[in-house]
């Protein structure tokens, strides 16, 4: 009797587990299908990607990633053509064009692009927007202690010369 009910639970969790594992591959392949079509077509039909653009960019996911990132925050199209370009002609590399689409994408109403002169060799060098944020910072503190400064001085002259007076 108890070898006929472990025989049949054991079947029971056979066909439920064949079920479930049969029904989850099906989900995965109905939803993975449409979902790169459509960012194909989303990018082909918002940045005015040819067939050869867009075979490039889909190749790469990072950059295909931040792509869709940058649309889904309304970034302009004009804008992300613009670092978008490069890096389709092989003037920007992956990691380039990912630092620039985020930094476009962070800082919309500025105009920014990559320095390749001489004088680059002078400025900051980031690895991650984590070293940009704590350059900001350390930037947005040592223009602060400046201004504190000059504020502090002109109270003391405002001082002064309310005493002469």
């Amino acid at each position: 009797m108890k070898k006929r009910i472990f025989k049949l639970m054991m079947l029971v969790i056979a066909i439920v587990f064949t079920y479930n594992c049969s029904v989850t591959k099906e989900t995965k392949q109905e939803i993975a299908l449409p979902v790169v079509a459509s960012k194909s077509d989303l990018l082909k039909s918002k940045l005015g990607l040819t067939d050869k653009e867009l075979e490039k960019v889909v190749k790469n996911d990072s950059v295909t990633n931040q792509v869709l990132l940058s649309l889904k925050d309304s970034l302009s199209s004009k804008k992300i053509r613009k670092h978008l370009d490069p890096f389709i002609a092989g003037t920007y590399n992956t990691k380039q064009t990912c630092v620039l689409l985020k930094l476009q994408t962070r800082f919309k109403n500025k105009s920014l692009s990559l320095l390749k002169n001489k004088d680059s060799v002078k400025l900051p060098r980031f690895n991650s927007m984590e070293g940009i944020d704590n350059y900001l910072k350390m930037t947005d503190s040592l223009i602060a202690k400046s201004f504190n400064r000059k504020a502090d001085s002109i109270k003391k002259d405002s001082t002064k010369q309310q005493k002469k007076q």
